[in-house]
């Protein structure tokens, strides 16, 4: 006769379904920063109907991230540097908001989603209105779901 202990079955339970709920790395995005300043970068992925995946970010030389806040950031990336960053998913979907800091203090924000993508190759998209090229910087490049800054500041 094999015994089962109670609180193995629900920590068995309690693992698969939080598995199940959060799958890790569906998306990666990329960051360059080729400007001659730092630009920090950070996500909320709150919405009305609760979190839907989060951002992890896979640290290089030269950019620093609080261990902390190596999960959705604030993180900052230095200029002559890259950025990788792992966008996950929750019950099927990613989506939330980026928030980009200049140098100056300066922050815009872009939702974020993996929604509407299904027709394209894309897995992630940085949604704004009109071109990619935002001056200071490229949203979506080099990668979707990333952004190159160009210059120091907005």
């Amino acid at each position: 006769m094999i015994k089962i202990n109670s609180s193995l079955i629900t920590l068995g339970i309690l693992c698969s379904t939080l598995f199940f709920n959060q799958a890790f790395a569906n998306c990666h995005g990329h960051f360059q920063n080729n400007s001659n300043e730092s630009w920090t970068i950070s996500f909320d992925n709150k919405s009305s109907e609760g979190e839907r995946g989060n951002v992890y970010f896979r640290l290089e030389s030269g950019q620093y991230c609080d261990e902390s806040h190596l999960k959705n950031g604030p993180c900052s990336i230095s200029p002559g540097e890259e950025l990788e960053v792992d966008y996950t998913e929750t019950n099927g979907n990613i989506d939330g908001t980026i928030f980009i800091t200049d140098s100056h203090g300066t922050t815009k924000s872009w939702n974020y989603s993996d929604a509407d993508l299904s027709s394209t190759d894309k897995c992630m998209e940085i949604h704004h209105s009109g071109s990619d090229d935002l001056g200071a910087i490229i949203l979506n490049s080099p990668s979707d779901g990333g952004a190159l800054f160009k210059d120091a500041s907005w």
